[in-house]
């Protein structure tokens, strides 16, 4: 599960750049999600791990753009 200032980041690049690669620009990102550049640098880390986005150099494209949900078991719970 995605902490708010992650799902923040993906929903804004998502919206920004749907899936194409587009050039990563850090002052935007910080101004329209309202978070620091540590904050935004953590979350675009954390998405690149988990495989929400990619990245080549200062370019980046997002994969998925919404968060997975977490599977659910299909046992009834007595």
């Amino acid at each position: 599960m995605l902490d708010d200032t992650t799902r923040k980041v993906l929903r804004i690049l998502f919206n920004l750049n749907r899936q194409q690669w587009a050039q990563l620009d850090m002052d935007r990102l910080q101004h329209l999600s309202g978070r620091t550049r540590l904050q935004v640098e953590q979350s675009l880390q954390q998405l690149s791990e988990l495989l929400y986005v990619e990245q080549q150099c200062s370019m980046v494209r997002v994969v998925r753009g919404w968060e997975q949900p977490a599977q659910m078991s299909r046992r009834w719970v007595d």
